[in-house]
């Protein structure tokens, strides 16, 4: 399945690919890169993340960290 991360700051998108609703660290340091990428900013949070996070199918995410660097994928209902 296809994830989209957002950083409304910066106005900046990345898709990847999720599975088992798990990002591995790369994953997770490829999507802080992709959505900031400046040193010391501290406008994300979880993979650089800002504001609201979908699925491509439009379900709303939260992105929680893992010890090991990667990120689990919670699904949220408003």
């Amino acid at each position: 399945m296809k994830l989209t991360l957002r950083n409304d700051f910066h106005n900046r998108t990345v898709i990847l690919r999720c599975a088992d609703y798990r990002l591995s660290k790369q994953q997770v340091s490829r999507a802080r890169r992709e959505l900031c990428g400046i040193a010391g900013c501290t406008c994300g949070s979880v993979a650089g993340t800002r504001g609201t996070q979908q699925f491509l199918e439009g379900t709303k995410v939260v992105l929680v960290a893992r010890e090991d660097g990667g990120a689990d994928v919670e699904q949220y209902i408003d």
